[in-house]
């Protein structure tokens, strides 16, 4: 596994005290988890298959992105991927291209999101891994297992999704996982895409 963290120390010291707290002294077995680091509530649960984080936020812009691991071989992931109608994005870097499919509303946005060399060896650490942001009043495919409402946000608000395509029991890789999850909400926010005081 990557041993980058994110460069907020303050940020990383309330991550990993909460980590430590409700990930190392018990046995994750799936059950609903909040994580709270600096300004954000993250949540972690299994959705049948499924390993999942997700957070709310206030998104300014509107921007809106997917970040698909190339060789899963989910079809109707793959349906759902290729239905999107943001131009596909390819960095240049060969190694993350054959890796992932990106796609996004905006791709200086997203150049810009995955700019940042933690994100970028975080992703390429993981495997079988979606990650996107869902904007308000779109229906979800990992939608909540409590949702009563088709999955739909309020207006301007967005959902920051984060998959892995497998049940995660390894704590060494949640802990990653929630590393990469808090690096892109704040590489988000650093690129005026979320509201500091939000």
């Amino acid at each position: 596994m990557s041993v980058v963290k994110i460069d907020n120390e303050e940020l990383l010291a309330q991550l990993n005290e909460q980590l430590n707290d409700k990930l190392d002294n018990n046995l994750w077995n799936g059950n609903t988890l909040d994580i709270e680091a600096g300004q954000w509530k993250i949540t972690l649960d299994r959705h049948h298959i499924y390993t999942r984080m997700y957070a709310s936020f206030v998104n300014l812009n509107h921007f809106h992105f997917t970040i698909h691991h190339r060789h899963e071989h989910f079809l109707h992931l793959k349906e759902f991927i290729h239905s999107l109608k943001e131009t596909k994005l390819k960095l240049d870097d060969p190694t993350f291209n054959d890796k992932y499919v990106t796609k996004s509303n905006d791709n200086n946005k997203l150049i810009e999101l995955l700019d940042d060399p933690t994100i970028r060896l975080l992703l390429m650490a993981e495997h079988k891994i979606h990650v996107n942001v869902r904007q308000s009043n779109e229906h979800y495919l990992f939608h909540h297992s409590d949702d009563n409402d088709n999955s739909k946000l309020s207006t301007n608000v967005s959902e920051l999704h984060l998959n892995i395509f497998h049940f995660v029991k390894d704590i060494d890789q949640l802990k990653e996982l929630f590393y990469l999850f808090v690096a892109i909400l704040e590489r988000l926010q650093q690129i005026g895409e979320i509201d500091a005081n939000d």
